[in-house]
């Protein structure tokens, strides 16, 4: 993999094999002793918080080009990791070939027939909890790690907060990322008024007429999201997958909490309690 050297500093999005923390630094002093010489750097990890002060040599880091772009794209750290072998459609019992098929078309035919043309995806259930989201992450990180282009991850209740929030720089790196994942399409349409529904337009649009592939997830079959009319034209020209109505999360839960309890059975230990 193509290595690199990235100064730490304030604000830098990183990415460390050192407790495979991967965040952003949000406080550094400088450190110099009679044997080394660099940067302490406490690093603020999503869903997690602040770090301890990790010491890099002489301020910088190597890291690899696929680290330093999942570092950028704001997908959860849940799947960061996450790539097409750990996704299994057999879990939904159910016909998945087609979309099996077109999600191996988006990968392996990128570049020719998604990139050039700015051909999206429309991943969709009724159900919370089927894996919509993991798999367009899994999506996003086989694509970056394949083609070496940027990503980004934004639900869309966060991408109205970036507009209102006035964040133009991260309104901008989303607009314009070659692969964008817009998530969960259609929760923020509560209490939704005009001036919303066109900031979801604009982006769609804008990505739309530049030829920017969009991976959307919603919990609504787009003749059924509540978006404008200008909105839903440009999204009926997504490719659609529909994910069967079976909530994998759960059945992924009750088996990593029947493996625990399989692994505390098969021990021995001391008698605490009697």
């Amino acid at each position: 993999m193509e290595q690199m050297q990235i100064t730490v500093g304030l604000d830098v999005q990183l990415a460390t094999t050192i407790g495979n923390i991967q965040g952003k630094v949000v406080r550094v002093s400088e450190y110099e002793d009679d044997r080394q010489k660099g940067t302490l750097a406490e690093i603020d990890v999503p869903n997690y918080g602040k770090t301890q002060d990790f010491f890099f040599n002489n301020g910088m880091i190597t890291q690899c080009e696929e680290e330093r772009r999942k570092s950028l794209s704001r997908i959860p750290v849940e799947y960061k990791s996450k790539y097409p072998k750990d996704f299994d459609f057999s879990l939904y019992g159910e016909n998945t070939n087609l979309q099996k098929k077109i999600v191996n078309d988006f990968i392996i035919n990128f570049n020719t027939a998604y990139k050039i043309t700015g051909r999206s995806l429309y991943i969709f259930s009724k159900e919370k909890g089927t894996g919509k989201t993991m798999l367009a992450c899994i999506l996003a990180n086989e694509i970056m790690r394949r083609y070496g282009i940027s990503c980004k991850y934004v639900n869309s209740q966060e991408c109205i907060e970036m507009y209102s929030s006035k964040k133009m720089e991260e309104v901008e790196a989303m607009k314009n990322c070659m692969l964008l994942i817009l998530d969960d399409i259609g929760a923020e349409s509560t209490g939704r008024d005009n001036w919303t529904q066109k900031i979801i337009y604009n982006l769609v649009n804008w990505r739309y007429v530049n030829h920017y592939p969009t991976i959307f997830t919603s919990n609504f079959p787009i003749e059924e999201l509540k978006e404008d009319d200008t909105t839903i034209s440009r999204l009926e020209r997504c490719i659609p997958i529909s994910i069967p109505n079976v909530s994998i999360r759960r059945q992924n839960s009750y088996s990593e909490v029947k493996k625990f309890i399989d692994g505390i059975d098969s021990k021995e230990m001391e008698q605490i309690f009697k």
